[in-house]
C-alpha cells in the first residue's frame, strides 16, 4: 500500500478570525483505506478525520494515517495541521527533523520549519562541549557537535500587534553517532586453547554491539566461534585468517558502524631432529 501526503493545512484557532475546520482525508491519497490516529487538542471538537479547531490553542498538531494490508507491512504517514491565531502573525514552528552529530545528517534548512513570516533564528540552549553547533543564515549545523537537545528560538522580524507573541521555540534532537571503534589484528598458533574475547581487541568502541563473521573470512571449525558472546577459540582450526565484524547499531538517523578484528592462525612449528 502507498500513502501520499498532499498538503499541510493551516486553520484558525477561532472561527471569528477565519476557517477553523479541516477534513484530514482531503490531505492524503491512499491506495487502500486506512485509519486515523492522534489526539485532539484541548478545545477542539469533532471525530477523526473531521476536526474543528475553534477554541484550541494555536500550535502544530500531527495526525497519523495507517494502512494495514496483509501480508504487507503496515504503512503510515503523518499530516501536520498548523493551527494559528489568525489575528496575529504566524509563529508556529513545524516539527524539526532528528539529526545525527555527523557530517551527513547533522544539519538542516531552518526554512523548512519556519513560520510563514520573516524572522531570525538563534540557539537558546545547547549541550555542553565542542565543537559547538551554529546557525549560518537558514542552516542549523550540529555536524560533529555534542549530542543532545538544542533549543532554538524564532523571532519575528517585525514587532507584532499588542497581545500577539513575537517569538517561539522548538527543540531539535541530535543523536550521537554509533562508534564501533578500531579493530586490531593478532597472530596466534592453532594449538592455542585460550578463550579469545574479541572485545579485548577493540579500541574506543561502544558497548552493546554484535559480532558476525565477515564475508571474506575463513569458516571457523564447529563450536569455535560464538557470535553471541563474542568468543573465539583457535584450537581446532586449521591455519587460516579469520575476520570478525563488530557492528554497533546507530540511532536514527545515524547509520550503523562496523569494524573488524582479524585473527591469523599459524601452524605450530615442529622441532627438527639432530643427526
Amino acid at each position: 500500500p502507498t500513502i501520499d501526503v498532499l498538503n499541510t493545512a493551516i486553520v484558525c484557532s477561532t472561527t471569528a478570525d477565519g476557517n477553523s475546520e479541516i477534513d484530514l482525508d482531503s490531505l492524503i491519497a491512499a491506495s487502500t483505506s486506512g485509519v486515523w490516529s492522534g489526539s485532539l487538542p484541548s478545545g477542539a471538537s469533532g471525530t477523526l478525520p473531521n476536526i474543528d479547531f475553534d477554541g484550541a490553542l494555536p500550535g502544530v498538531y500531527t495526525f497519523t494515517y495507517t494502512v494495514n494490508s496483509p501480508p504487507c507491512a503496515p504503512v503510515s504517514a503523518d499530516v501536520v495541521i498548523n493551527v494559528q491565531n489568525c489575528a496575529c502573525p504566524d509563529v508556529n514552528i513545524l516539527p524539526p527533523p532528528i539529526l545525527c552529530a555527523n557530517s551527513v545528517n547533522g544539519s538542516f534548512d531552518l526554512s523548512t520549519i519556519q513560520p510563514n513570516e520573516p524572522g531570525n533564528w538563534k540557539i537558546l540552549a545547547a549541550p555542553f562541549g565542542l565543537p559547538a553547533a551554529f546557525i549560518a543564515g537558514q542552516l542549523f549545523d550540529a555536524s560533529n557537535a555534542p549530542a543532545g537537545n538544542y533549543t532554538l528560538e524564532f523571532t519575528l522580524a517585525t514587532a507584532p500587534p499588542p497581545g500577539c507573541p513575537a517569538a517561539n521555540t522548538v527543540v531539535v534532537t541530535v543523536n550521537a553517532p554509533a562508534n564501533a571503534g578500531t579493530g586490531q589484528s593478532i597472530v596466534l598458533c592453532t594449538t592455542d586453547s585460550n578463550l579469545i574475547i574479541l572485545t579485548d581487541f577493540l579500541v574506543d568502541a561502544d558497548a552493546g554491539g554484535t559480532w558476525s563473521l565477515n564475508s571474506g573470512s575463513a569458516n571457523p571449525a564447529t563450536d569455535t566461534f560464538d557470535p553471541v558472546l563474542g568468543i573465539f577459540v583457535a584450537q581446532g582450526n586449521i591455519p587460516s585468517t579469520f575476520i570478525f565484524d563488530y557492528t554497533v547499531a546507530g540511532t536514527t538517523p545515524c547509520p550503523n558502524q562496523t569494524t573488524t578484528v582479524t585473527i591469523t592462525l599459524e601452524a605450530q612449528a615442529s622441532a627438527g631432529s639432530g643427526g
